[in-house]
């Protein structure tokens, strides 16, 4: 019985593991995509800016 024991003990750490895997790696991919919609934030700002200065000009 005890080796039964041990065996779902060694489940739930392989088990555990791979979550923390996982959401290490969702971490890092949602992580890239804030950087990523930051970056296409700030270029669309700079550019509705030049819009704006050039419709000024009319």
């Amino acid at each position: 019985m005890k080796f039964m024991h041990s065996e779902k003990a060694q489940v739930s750490l392989e088990l555990i593991v791979l979550l923390a895997a996982v959401i290490a790696m969702v971490l890092l991919i949602v992580t890239r995509l804030q950087s990523t919609g930051n970056q296409a934030a700030d270029q669309f700002d700079k550019k509705m800016d030049s819009v704006f200065k050039q419709i000024e000009k009319i």
